[in-house]
């Protein structure tokens, strides 16, 4: 390349890195301030230069739009998530923080949550650390009180703990473990419901996810606990919505299919019944799930509310932008 060619070239990738940095800055903008932004930009640049601009604009647009519906604008929100020291509740508080939103952790290992509160601080994102045991109503009440009296409001609440330990057939459970798995599974979600509602009424919205399963309307041998206690989480999910839809309050429940955390480790190590069988490979990641919740978060999944949607059909991941099934 002769010295000839060579400066109008670096011109060249100089304007296409201005266009694309100068794009990159109007679509972070507010409305108005990337209007007044583009009007001075164009005052100082050639006229080739304002319409590369436009037309790269445009498709970053349109772009936009398209990926708009599977993700919310979280700036100034505050989300709960309980059973937030790993598997679906990690990724949702750092899918969610990711986001500009301000995540509260709560699980009843506060070590650990509390290192991936700081991890995400770290990282940019906002983020805070409260122990609670979601089976303790008064715990939950302070982890939500504790939750507005520091970021001022209560947006999300992804009501997300959950246990299936002990698997057994019924005529072989153990009564006390049967039973913590309903304090946890069905008490813990209602204990949510309970606290969150009211802030969120008084706000004028919310949004509750709750974390579902197919064994909410099946039957799967050594989960007598699990089946029942989704069951009573989609029926609690059907009554808040009915309750208080009309407050501005959106209610609806996450049905995930099979996920690569702990709990499919326990699955798998009790060897009773075919979700026990299945490859590891075959589970998806929880940050499908996270996705998942923060696209549930959104006006688009509006048609789910009061009920349970799933990410386990094509339909369901297309709506969320994953990858479709297999």
């Amino acid at each position: 390349m002769g010295a000839c060619e060579i400066l109008p070239f670096a011109v060249t990738v100089v304007a296409v890195a201005a266009i694309a940095s100068y794009i990159g800055h109007l679509a972070g903008c507010p409305a108005l301030e990337a209007r007044r932004s583009f009007a001075a930009f164009r005052t100082g640049s050639s006229p080739e230069m304002v319409t590369a601009v436009r037309e790269f604009g445009r498709i970053v647009t349109r772009v936009a739009h398209r990926n708009r519906r599977h993700f919310m604008e979280l700036t100034g929100k505050t989300i709960v998530i309980t059973g937030a020291s790993r598997g679906i509740g990690e990724a949702a508080a750092r899918h969610f923080a990711s986001h500009g939103g301000t995540v509260v952790l709560a699980a009843r290992s506060g070590g650990r949550i509390e290192e991936i509160a700081q991890e995400i601080k770290a990282e940019g994102g906002e983020a805070m650390a409260i122990p609670c045991d979601v089976a303790d109503a008064q715990a939950v009440q302070a982890m939500v009180d504790a939750a507005v009296s520091r970021t001022g409001r209560l947006d999300i609440l992804i009501n997300n703990a959950g246990l299936i330990d002990p698997i057994a057939r019924i005529g072989e459970s153990d009564i006390e473990a049967w039973g913590k798995v309903i304090d946890v599974n069905v008490k813990g979600v209602y204990h949510g419901l309970r606290y969150a509602i009211p802030v969120m009424v008084k706000q004028g919205a919310g949004t509750i996810i709750n974390i579902s399963s197919g064994a909410a309307t099946g039957a799967l041998e050594g989960w007598s606990h699990y089946c029942a206690s989704k069951a009573a989480v989609l029926s609690l999910t059907k009554v808040a919505d009915a309750e208080y839809r009309e407050h501005g309050i959106r209610v609806c429940g996450l049905s995930p299919g099979t996920v690569a955390t702990q709990m499919q480790k326990e699955i798998r190590a009790s060897g009773i019944n075919p979700v026990s069988q299945i490859d590891w490979s075959q589970h998806i990641p929880p940050e499908w799930v996270a996705k998942g919740l923060a696209w549930l978060a959104t006006e688009g999944a509006d048609g789910y509310l009061g009920t349970d949607f799933s990410l386990k059909t094509p339909e369901g991941r297309a709506a969320v932008g994953l990858p479709s099934a297999g």
